[in-house]
């Protein structure tokens, strides 16, 4: 395996990046409170709620048709079991009616008490506080390292050109626009999505609309044997981050029809919103913005 970390842009910064170095201290403070929580165990107990619902559901509907139609709807058995509220009275056997019940409250106390289920967004629940408050969450530590490695990469320097206040709220909607995405591929889905990919990729975005020529410093790894190697490069950002979306476009159509675990569609909307959004951002910003009276004449001046 051969990883293309990228560690910044390749020039001094005047100060340091305080909206950024904020967003990597949060997540990783959430990042140590939520790590205590059994995901491996709650994985395990949802999988086993999941096979009895589908057995149970598949029973039911032999006899049934418009049951199996509307299950055939949703991505699993225990996300029909929440989402629908007719098949209650369409169950006939009592014991299979109380198994499923039984597996819909049982699921319902396993996402109450689960963070990522909590605060994760959830596509089904498109209009929740989850919209915010997954860009805070992360799975695992490889998970958390290559976000944080990635915001610190492309953030810091439109932080110190847009402002901290425009950068705070850039990086916010754009982690909304590529959950949004992710909810469109995903339509239906009770699966929650965690992590702050979305907005870095938005953040990328923007970096590629307006320093695509920047050089970028960058960390070659090499994993094709027992002991890694390193070696350090230097490349324009626009050869990085083309190499990126590459990477994304080919896993996205590879995965399209399975479950990876990974939301590259996320990723996709996310940097497709960033660069989108900057390209308004800049024509924005150099348009006249006033007119100035000066002696001899009308001078229009521009805002930078």
């Amino acid at each position: 395996m051969i990883l293309l970390v990228p560690l910044g842009p390749d020039a001094e910064r005047p100060r340091l990046p305080r909206i950024t170095t904020a967003l990597i201290a949060v997540n990783v403070a959430v990042f140590l409170v939520t790590s205590q929580a059994d995901t491996a165990g709650v994985a395990r107990e949802e999988a086993s709620l999941e096979r009895v619902a589908g057995w149970t559901l598949d029973k039911a509907a032999r006899e049934r048709p418009a049951l199996a139609e509307r299950r055939a709807q949703h991505p699993t058995a225990l996300a029909f079991l929440l989402r629908d509220a007719e098949w209650p009275a369409e169950v006939p056997d009592d014991a299979d009616r109380a198994r499923l019940e039984s597996c819909r409250e049982d699921y319902r106390a396993l996402r109450g008490g689960h963070p990522f289920y909590r605060f994760g967004f959830v596509p089904a629940d498109a209009a929740s506080l989850g919209l915010l408050t997954h860009l805070f969450l992360h799975a695992d530590v490889l998970h958390l390292l290559f976000n944080m490695v990635f915001l610190w990469a492309v953030g810091g320097l439109l932080e110190l050109e847009w402002g901290e206040g425009f950068f705070a709220a850039f990086y916010l909607v754009a982690g909304v626009a590529a959950a949004l995405t992710h909810a469109a591929v995903n339509a239906g889905s009770v699966e929650p999505a965690v992590g702050a990919s979305g907005a870095v990729a938005g953040l990328m975005g923007a970096f590629a609309a307006t320093q695509a020529r920047q050089p970028m410093r960058l960390a070659l790894v090499s994993l094709m044997s027992f002991s890694p190697r390193i070696s350090f490069l230097t490349w324009p950002a626009w050869i990085f981050l083309l190499l990126w979306l590459l990477e994304q476009v080919f896993y996205a159509l590879l995965t399209a029809r399975m479950s990876s675990g990974i939301a590259f569609g996320a990723h996709l909307g996310g940097f497709a919103f960033g660069f989108l959004a900057a390209l308004v951002i800049r024509r924005v910003r150099r348009a006249p913005a006033h007119v100035q009276r000066a002696s001899g004449g009308v001078r229009a001046s521009r805002v930078r």
